[in-house]
């Protein structure tokens, strides 16, 4: 009987930190979109990426692109935009994830991330063109260059 009431209190002080752990991931989520209101790349990005996740209770890939793709035209440190905001957006339309597949489209925004200095970006871009099982022609010079660039 003993065992049994402690394992009650360990259960409840689990689902007490739990709902405290969603509280203040919903705070920072809320802080992240505050900022993103505010002009923040990165906040922008950090947006998407929890609505991409779930982590704060809420999984919307519709709502991630729209975050991902403010923060990948939103200057950040000198760059015309936050580059793995870009490059995580493509992800999304790469696997079909609140968009349709589109690999013409990801193919795009991963040449934008590897222009705004995305390295993923630029790693990605040039894995298009290194087989033809993407829609695109085999094209060893053009992922030369994107390899390079990143």
């Amino acid at each position: 009987m003993r065992f049994l009431m402690l394992l009650a209190l360990q259960v409840g002080w689990a689902g007490a930190a739990d709902a405290q752990s969603a509280h203040s991931k919903l705070q920072l989520r809320q802080s992240h979109e505050r900022a993103c209101a505010g002009g923040s790349g990165k906040s922008c990005f950090e947006v998407g990426a929890i609505f991409e996740s779930g982590s704060s209770g809420t999984q919307d890939y519709a709502l991630a692109r729209r975050y991902y793709e403010r923060a990948c035209q939103m200057p950040t440190n000198g760059r015309p935009g936050y580059g793995r905001a870009c490059t995580n957006s493509t992800g999304l339309y790469f696997n079909g994830r609140g968009v349709p597949k589109n690999l013409k489209k990801a193919m795009e925004i991963y040449d934008l991330a590897c222009e705004v200095g995305d390295s993923d970006g630029c790693s990605n871009a040039g894995l298009f063109f290194e087989d033809d099982g993407w829609g695109f022609p085999r094209a060893p010079e053009v992922s030369y260059y994107y390899y390079t660039w990143a």
